[in-house]
């Protein structure tokens, strides 16, 4: 995940990462979709493991979410 951050910041591009969240009163899974509705091109990083799941919508984790997002909205990945 680290090289993938690195080569988007090398190419002067913004990061939009969970890590980088900050505490508000919106829902969790609207702010996450809501990122990914605004970026121009979407990358997940896929692991082995399913994920955390979404704390206001416990039946899919963000990864999922955020790539369902993505999809509809057609960003290249």
């Amino acid at each position: 995940m680290a090289a993938a951050e690195a080569a988007v910041m090398r190419a002067q591009l913004p990061v939009a990462d969970m890590a980088y969240f900050s505490a508000r009163n919106q829902q969790p899974a609207d702010y996450s979709q809501q990122v990914v509705a605004e970026a121009d091109v979407y990358v997940g990083i896929i692991g082995f493991r399913y994920g955390s799941l979404v704390r206001d919508r416990p039946d899919v984790s963000y990864t999922e979410l955020e790539f369902a997002r993505a999809t509809e909205l057609g960003r290249p990945g």
